[in-house]
């Protein structure tokens, strides 16, 4: 819907009159109505910059514009606050989604380290097959081998190792630690798709097996 020309007009003619967080009202309500802010600025004779801050300064809080109201903070300040707040907010986003990645990690470390006691591979040997599965990833996302197709999305962990384990047989310790590094490198690959949360999840396994 377009902006009615009499919004624009009563803007116009109101426009020096209004305090800061009135013209950023009004300057949001013309907005919705399909005005752009290019638009807007040519009609009434002032920076996009300008309009662009006054749509900051009303996003502050409540308590916030009432000071402003009264004269006691600048819409300069109203702006540092927004600002400021969405850095905040930004940073704990932030924290909460490292967060939730380092308990994928270490989730995805003990299905690591709970593999290889099921599979009995001794903490020496785990370490190697830990190692080379990361090698194996590694070099087949450096040469475009990587499989394009996910696992299903409700199939179940257990499934996804089982689909990815090997055919042949390991005859001897160096094919043992081929044979299981590559069914590592396979399973976890579908089960933990987030690279870096695999990467930090074999970190965390190599760890433990060297404390076996």
């Amino acid at each position: 819907m377009k902006t009615p020309p009499s919004a624009l007009a009563d803007l116009q003619a109101t426009w020096n009159n209004l305090c800061d967080l009135d013209r950023g009202r009004a300057v949001y309500a013309i907005q919705q109505n399909g005005t752009s802010i290019r638009e807007l600025a040519r009609e009434i004779n002032c920076s996009e910059s300008l309009l662009r801050h006054l749509l900051i300064a009303i996003q502050a809080p409540v308590e916030d514009r009432l000071l402003a109201r009264e004269g006691k903070i600048t819409t300069n300040e109203l702006v540092r606050r927004v600002r400021a707040a969405g850095v905040r907010r930004t940073t704990k986003q932030h924290e909460a989604r490292e967060f939730e990645r380092t308990q994928a990690s270490v989730s995805g470390s003990k299905a690591i380290c709970a593999w290889l006691v099921e599979e009995h591979i001794s903490g020496g040997y785990g370490e190697q097959i830990v190692c080379e599965a990361q090698r194996q990833l590694a070099d087949a996302e450096q040469t475009n081998r990587l499989p394009n197709e996910p696992a299903p999305a409700d199939m179940p962990v257990d499934e996804i190792i089982r689909r990815c384990k090997p055919a042949s047989p390991a005859n001897d310790a160096a094919n043992l630690v081929a044979r299981f590094g590559c069914w590592l490198a396979g399973w976890t690959y579908f089960a933990i798709t987030d690279s870096d949360v695999r990467y930090r999840a074999f970190e965390f396994a190599l760890d433990a097996q060297f404390k076996r």
